[in-house]
């Protein structure tokens, strides 16, 4: 039942961005957020902000899938993330 909601907000937040860019900069800005809470959490003692939230976002999908739905959603995570380096080559030469 979690991974349906998980699966229904990943789709609402593609829905609301309407652009694959916009979604896979917000996907990017999640998993690096999740990682500096995982790094400060670490570190420095932030209390059960650290048990509540996940490591990263392959973490999260890892708690709520298994088999091959987890192999797909790595995959396009992954994917995303190529996309996402693509992009900001592209504009870092485009300037």
């Amino acid at each position: 039942m979690d991974g349906i909601i998980f699966i229904v907000f990943i789709l609402l937040v593609y829905l609301y961005f309407k652009n694959i860019m916009n979604f896979i900069y917000f996907m990017a800005v999640v998993d690096l957020s999740l990682r500096v809470v995982d790094f400060l959490g670490s570190k420095i003692d932030l209390g059960p902000l650290t048990t509540i939230l996940p490591s990263s976002f392959q973490a999260a999908i890892g708690m709520f899938f298994g088999g091959l739905i987890y192999e797909v959603l790595i995959w396009s995570l992954y994917l995303g993330y190529i996309l996402m380096i693509f992009y900001l080559i592209k504009s870092i030469f485009k300037k």
